[in-house]
């Protein structure tokens, strides 16, 4: 009976084969590839580096990742500085008469631009939520159509809402408090 102390261990090798001619010419003609690990041992390290430990940076800012607008995000911005272009009641940010959507699709229409209800809806709820429009809902008492023209009255409960909402964005834009540090503290000693 053998036991498992009597049995020889086996090694593994990751060393690539080469032919199994056993000609002194093919040994000679073989390609050696190199090895793909890397071996790095302590003594080959300078000791400047040993000595330096990696801290990650404290007060530096979290790199966001640029986020990609969709071809509908795109064709909203694009549609956005168009009409700012063309309507000076939009770049002045004049609160809008209500079923101002019907208007701006006869004028994309008109101009032969394709643009989807989704489109245009996004249009608008981005332009109507910005601070400067709220801030121009807050301070005027007329709506105003494309042209220019008052069309309708704001109501106090679309000032309210308006306010509402620029508390949010407020409350959004202030920074938050960062919590305390969880580490220990230092038991080094201080002499």
């Amino acid at each position: 009976m053998i036991t498992s102390m009597d049995k020889e261990k086996k090694t593994l090798t990751l060393k690539p084969k080469l032919a199994l001619n056993t000609d002194a010419d093919s040994e000679a003609n073989a390609i050696k590839r190199p090895s793909k690990r890397r071996i790095v041992r302590r003594e080959d390290i300078v000791a400047e580096k040993l000595a330096t430990p990696r801290l990650p940076k404290r007060n530096a800012p979290a790199k966001k990742p640029m986020k990609r607008l969709t071809p509908a995000e795109q064709q909203a911005v694009d549609l956005t500085a168009q009409l700012a272009s063309v309507f000076p009641i939009w770049a002045q940010h004049k609160p809008l008469a209500i079923g101002i959507e019907e208007a701006l699709q006869q004028y994309f229409d008109q101009a032969q631009i394709p643009v989807s209800k989704r489109v245009l809806h996004r249009v608008l709820w981005h332009h109507t939520h910005q601070k400067e429009y709220l801030q121009q809902v807050l301070i005027e008492n007329q709506r105003y159509s494309l042209d220019g023209r008052a069309n309708g009255e704001i109501k106090a409960s679309e000032k309210e809402h308006a306010q509402r909402t620029l508390d949010e964005i407020a409350v959004a834009q202030t920074p938050k408090p960062r919590p305390p540090s969880r580490r220990p503290p230092s038991t080094r000693n201080k002499y």
